[in-house]
């Protein structure tokens, strides 16, 4: 099962490095240059991380909103791309994973992203395991350990 990426980024250059980043890290990439498709987008299908670039910060703040609240993208890994002064905390207070400074460059983005990846899980399940309760016996003069616990099954 491959890893999946929604992109948001209106900067040219910005989306060039993350997009090359990216597909570099065999995460499939897919762009969306507004929050109203990208929103549309997260309505219909999960990804393992979104990125995001927060120029609009009132309309990123919103679809970070409805991001986290839905069910298919709610544990999703997040990535805000941001200015050098905009206000990170609001960002980590929206449940941002990662932080992106601007100007990109290749180096650091394929070294953060490199890092995030481990944070993806390979394998989601559509539904949560369920738990199994079951009355075992011990046998007939197993022995026992001094802490209490059996040796072995």
């Amino acid at each position: 099962m491959s890893l999946s990426s929604l992109l948001m980024c209106a900067d040219g250059p910005s989306a060039q490095i993350l997009r090359r980043v990216l597909e570099e890290l065999s995460i499939r990439v897919e762009s969306c240059a507004d929050t109203r498709r990208a929103a549309f987008r997260l309505a219909q299908e999960r990804f393992d991380a979104v990125i995001l670039d927060c120029q609009l910060q009132k309309d990123v703040n919103a679809l970070l909103h409805e991001t986290r609240a839905s069910r298919l993208n709610d544990s999703t890994l997040v990535v805000a791309v941001v200015e050098g002064q905009q206000n990170v905390r609001e960002m980590f207070a929206l449940e941002v994973n990662l932080v992106l400074y601007k100007p990109l460059s290749y180096e650091r983005a394929l070294s953060s992203l490199r890092a995030a990846r481990t944070l993806m899980r390979k394998e989601r399940r559509r539904t949560p395991r369920a738990s199994v309760h079951t009355q075992g016996r011990r046998r007939k003069n197993h022995p026992r350990r001094p802490d209490g616990t059996g040796y072995g099954g």
